[in-house]
């Protein structure tokens, strides 16, 4: 039999965990609010608005280029908060990529991923480029797709997705540029989708912090390929170090 002793040490253990699982919800909902607030400050200037659930607002190409990751698949998966542009194509954007186990939108798959869609001009063609994974790096595993696949730098997969492709759609591309960045890079009807590295810790990274680390790696690639909203996105990250330098003051 359990004596009173043992019942007052289980009631009062139980209420201590109890007030640290509400204590550590409290503060990732403050943190939430606050990452919010910054967010929407961040993107009142370039002429962005933070927007959740704008899942049917930014359409994507079949394939995207995180469908190529493992355990992710274009069925179910949805943008959960994004910051959106305010011209009618909504553009230059970035949007946090969530793929669910169910068609309710319950039971997350895989960790949320980072996407940051911007303009390039007219007749850029159609490719996918990205970093080779773990496994294929491990087992030396090359996809040739294209017999003039000698151009794309070491550690890359290259995929030309524009019909009829050929060697002379790759002289407007800086590939070995493009892939210093170590994104994960895709064009696609006229617009960049750029993602950030698959992370080991499955968080979400829709945050000042994570934004400013992805728009500064896309910076580069966008300057590459001509894009118009380079200006939107450099005035992003000087609102960024604004806000940072009035925190830290």
């Amino acid at each position: 039999m359990i004596s009173g002793l043992e019942w007052l040490l289980l009631i009062a253990f139980s209420t201590a965990f109890v007030l640290m699982a509400m204590l550590v919800a409290a503060r990732l909902e403050g943190q939430r609010l606050v990452d919010a607030r910054a967010l929407s400050e961040m993107g009142a200037q370039p002429g962005m608005r933070y927007r959740v659930l704008g899942r049917d607002h930014l359409p994507r190409p079949e394939p995207f280029v995180l469908h190529e990751r493992p355990g992710v698949s274009c069925e179910n998966s949805v943008i959960e908060r994004s910051l959106v542009g305010n011209r009618p194509h909504g553009l230059p954007a970035i949007f946090e990529y969530v793929t669910y186990r169910d068609r309710m939108g319950v039971r997350r798959f895989g960790p949320p991923s980072l996407v940051l869609a911007a303009r390039v001009p007219a007749g850029m063609p159609a490719f996918r480029l990205r970093p080779r994974t773990h496994f294929e790096r491990l087992w030396g595993v090359v996809r040739m797709q294209h017999p003039f696949d000698v151009r794309v730098p070491p550690g890359c997969v290259f995929h030309l997705d524009t019909s009829g492709g050929s060697e002379r759609d790759l002289d407007a591309l800086d590939l070995g540029r493009l892939a210093h960045s170590g994104l994960w890079l895709q064009v696609s009807g006229g617009t960049l989708y750029a993602a950030l590295p698959g992370s080991l810790w499955p968080c979400s990274q829709f945050t000042p912090c994570g934004i400013e680390r992805l728009v500064r790696m896309a910076i580069p690639v966008l300057d590459a390929l001509d894009s118009p909203d380079v200006s939107s996105l450099g005035c992003l990250l000087h609102t960024r170090d604004r806000l940072a330098t009035a925190a830290g003051g």
